[in-house]
């Protein structure tokens, strides 16, 4: 499987499953890969709220409308900008992320709303990048900036991508693959509690996008390819 390949299954399991999954970070300066990402981002019916980095705490937590308050003679509130739908936050230049700003987004997607997340990392620096208590939430980290323009193709979703959202909680995840989940995260030294829980959450992903009611070990090894290496 190609490196552009991982990325459209990741993203593809992701538009199954995105609450549990958390979301992708997406490694790449701006260019064609990141821009074939956004594209199929934007196709997703699903609804997108883009964050920013210059948000105020108000916009991030809401807080009490003075002018309406007064108007009115009773307390009215602004809402967080995280108290709509469950919703794809879209956040670019994520390597930029001021670590109260990574803690509220983790409290969003940590806050039961359905939220999930793509950082565009567009880091060229080694030690550049996210947090590691939010990229600790998200299962999937893509890597494109080697791919040259020949190595991209549009990403198509299938067609039985609400067939699979419908079947994806209903999988069963036989225990016996998912000891080997935890025993592989312990040997290659995978200190998180959460990775092999989304690993789990993927290879569900996986079987439910193959149309299986029981996860495999082909699925496993799918979400194991795309959960741990860069942890």
């Amino acid at each position: 499987m190609t490196l552009w390949e991982r990325a459209q299954l990741a993203i593809t399991l992701l538009a199954i499953d995105p609450q549990r999954l958390g979301g992708l970070v997406v490694r790449a300066r701006a260019g064609a890969a990141q821009a074939e990402m956004l594209a199929a981002v934007q196709s997703l019916d699903i609804p997108k709220v883009k964050l920013q980095h210059h948000m105020t705490v108000e916009v991030l937590n809401g807080d009490i409308d003075l002018t309406a308050s007064l108007a009115g003679r009773q307390l009215v509130t602004r809402k967080s900008i995280f108290d709509c739908a469950p919703s794809l936050l879209v956040l670019p230049m994520a390597e930029r992320s001021a670590p109260q700003f990574s803690a509220r987004i983790c409290q969003a997607l940590e806050a039961g709303l359905g939220h999930s997340l793509i950082a565009l990392d567009e880091g060229v620096e080694e030690g550049d990048g996210l947090p590691a208590a939010l990229t600790d939430r998200l299962a999937f980290h893509v890597t494109l900036d080697d791919l040259a323009l020949q190595d991209l193709s549009s990403i198509a979703f299938p067609s039985s991508l609400n067939d699979s959202r419908a079947a994806v909680r209903d999988v069963i995840l036989p225990a016996d693959l998912m000891t080997q989940a935890v025993t592989l995260a312990a040997s290659l030294g995978i200190s998180s509690l959460r990775a092999p829980l989304l690993v789990g959450y993927a290879a569900q992903a996986h079987a439910a996008l193959h149309d299986r009611y029981q996860v495999t070990e082909e699925d496993l090894k799918a979400a194991v390819m795309l959960v741990y290496p860069h942890r």
